[in-house]
This record gives C-alpha cells, sequence and structure tokens, in this order.
C-alpha cells in the first residue's frame, strides 16, 4: 500500500512541477518483486501492482536496505536526543547520491515464494468484477438529505447483493 501511495504522490507531483526523472525506494524485496514478476497475484495485490505499473516506470524502482531506510528510524525507539543527532533522517543514506553505490538488487523467482493459496484461480478471477468500484459509485451519497435514509438504503442494496450470492433457502427475508 505504501508503494501505491508514493506512486500516485509522485504522479502528482510530477505532473505539478514538471519532473521527468524519479526514483522510488523500496526496503521491501517482496513489493519489488511483485513489481517485476509476471505471475498471475492475488486481486488485492494485482490491482495495486497494476496502478504502480500505470502509474510508474517498474525500472525507476530500487531496493533500500531496512538498516538504511530513514523512514524505520522512528520504529527502532529511538530517543529524542539520538534522532536529533542522526544523519540518516536529515539526509538520507551515504550512498544515495552517488548512483554507483546503490545497492543492488535483482528480482528471481526464489525472492518470494509463492504457493498455490497466494496465486489466485484465473479461472476464477475471469468471472469476478476486475475493476473494484467503492460502495459510493453506487449509492449516491448526495441524493440523500439525512444519514439515516442513506444508511437505510445502503443496508437494503448490501442486503440485496447479500441474497443474490446466496442458495435461495439461505436468503433473508425482509421483516
Amino acid at each position: 500500500m505504501a508503494a501505491l501511495i508514493g506512486a500516485r504522490l509522485a504522479d502528482h507531483v510530477k505532473s505539478v512541477l514538471h519532473i521527468e526523472d524519479i526514483t522510488f525506494w523500496s526496503n521491501s524485496q517482496i513489493v519489488l518483486q511483485w513489481l517485476s514478476t509476471s505471475k498471475q497475484l492475488k486481486r488485492f495485490i494485482r490491482n495495486r501492482v497494476t496502478e504502480i505499473r500505470k502509474l510508474t516506470n517498474t525500472q525507476e524502482w530500487r531496493y533500500c536496505p531496512t538498516k538504511d531506510n530513514p523512514a524505520d528510524l522512528l520504529t527502532r525507539g529511538l530517543s529524542v536526543s539520538q534522532f536529533e543527532k542522526n544523519t540518516l533522517w536529515f539526509n538520507g543514506p551515504e550512498w544515495i547520491t552517488d548512483t554507483s553505490k546503490w545497492p543492488s538488487w535483482k528480482p528471481n523467482d526464489t525472492t518470494v515464494l509463492l504457493t498455490s493459496t497466494d496465486i489466485e484461480d484465473s479461472s476464477t478471477a475471469d468471472n469476478e468484477i476486475d475493476n473494484q468500484q467503492g460502495i459510493h459509485q453506487i449509492v449516491q451519497i448526495t441524493r440523500y438529505s439525512t444519514l439515516s435514509k442513506l444508511l437505510r438504503i445502503t443496508a437494503y442494496l448490501l442486503r440485496f447483493i447479500r441474497n443474490c450470492r446466496s442458495p435461495i433457502l439461505q436468503r433473508n427475508k425482509a421483516k
């Protein structure tokens, strides 16, 4: 999710500031593997990876070891005085400005062990809707004058969807 948020933010900043070259850094080898793989991923992951690929060039993504990731500093239990003295937070890793010293990472099949439970059956995936929209695409909240009306209509809609997915004998009846 962080990679997707970063890709969205970078896309916006690039368009506003007219920046052409950008480098994305991730300390997650799993995310980098997902971005570089052609294997079938679970729907949730696949949707996010697809959007990241649309917004960025996968060649722009690089690996940052966790020990060199400034974003992880606060998770390491640093005191305020230690944090103030830490140059990693303010300057980034020492190697960041010299591309020849950038950490290398190459995707491979052993980085992420995909099991059969991680790979979604493509026949099932074809029968489902790929373009997942929020409920706001179905229920237009501006059409309702009160919250209680909106909640009631939303509840009816969710019951309808649940009943459509259930066998006839297991459907909920209106009271």
